[in-house]
């Protein structure tokens, strides 16, 4: 449209990082604009508790774009890992050559049955738009030396946030990604038993030498204990749940998935 010549056009009185908090776009869009918009509104998606801000967008825990799966815990590495479900060709800013994205992993753990949580740091793995079939999983670990609190609970439990190109912020167990999920699992440290060294050394498969007979009293009981998982939920009650081999901690999809359900599955591996 044509302005009369010689009137000036009206500015906006509204900043143009206001006019952004204010519009409400498609979920698609919305991700593509995901650090403008919190920028502008960091309550946008509705997933800040107490936020002055008003909600635009209510998105939380979507995982159409990706999906935290398999999670468990390797005694003998000490580290927490987990599987990431990549389930799109688009929508993670880019291909390799545009740097892509990020999904983020923070991970938590509780002496005290949930009650309290203790962060226990963030890993991360870089994603990008790829043809081909769908899902793709990535994999993520992160080494931990847990407390000594940890290793005399019986049933110490973990919790893994994702979070895509939001990094989940420290210390904050109860956040809500906007696109990820939530997850829960408890770990089993059974309790501890006594057996012979000669006996603990024969089911390692340690050879017994002659000098080890000289210094050591094979015949001397030692305490051992060993950890195991005991299954996983998701913190919303709606999730499904499934199976895990544990022969291979990361294996296969366990259960059917819909927009805001995961599957579930666990082990413990090296």
């Amino acid at each position: 449209m044509t302005l009369p010549p010689g009137k000036p056009v009206a500015a906006s009185t509204r900043p143009a990082l206001e006019l952004i908090s204010l519009a409400r776009l498609s979920p698609e869009v919305a991700r593509q604009n995901l650090r403008a918009l919190l920028l502008a509104n960091p309550n946008y998606f509705g997933n800040v508790t107490g936020s002055s801000f008003k909600a635009v967008l209510h998105i939380q825990e979507d995982t159409t774009y990706e999906r935290l799966g398999c999670f468990g815990y390797s005694p003998e590495l000490k580290q927490l890992r987990a599987t990431i479900s990549i389930n799109q060709t688009e929508g993670y800013s880019g291909n390799i050559r545009a740097q892509g994205s990020e999904e983020y992993v923070r991970f938590y753990l509780s002496s005290d049955g949930g009650t309290t949580w203790q962060d226990q740091g963030m890993t991360a793995v870089n994603v990008f738009d790829a043809p081909g079939p769908k899902p793709v999983e990535h994999a993520v670990a992160l080494e931990i030396d847990p407390e000594e609190e940890f290793c005399i609970q019986n049933l110490p439990k973990v919790r893994a946030i994702l979070s895509w190109n939001w990094a989940p912020p420290a210390d904050a167990p109860n956040w809500t990604p906007v696109w990820g999920n939530v997850l829960d699992a408890q770990i089993r440290i059974e309790d501890f038993e006594f057996v012979l060294l000669s006996s603990l050394l024969s089911e390692t498969k340690v050879q017994v030498t002659k000098e080890i007979e000289q210094w050591a009293d094979l015949l001397q009981p030692v305490q051992v204990a060993a950890l195991h998982t005991t299954g996983m939920a998701a913190r919303s009650p709606s999730r499904n749940y499934g199976g895990w081999n544990p022969a291979h901690w990361s294996s296969g999809p366990t259960s059917q998935y819909n927009r805001h359900s995961a599957g579930v599955c666990i082990g413990v591996g090296s």
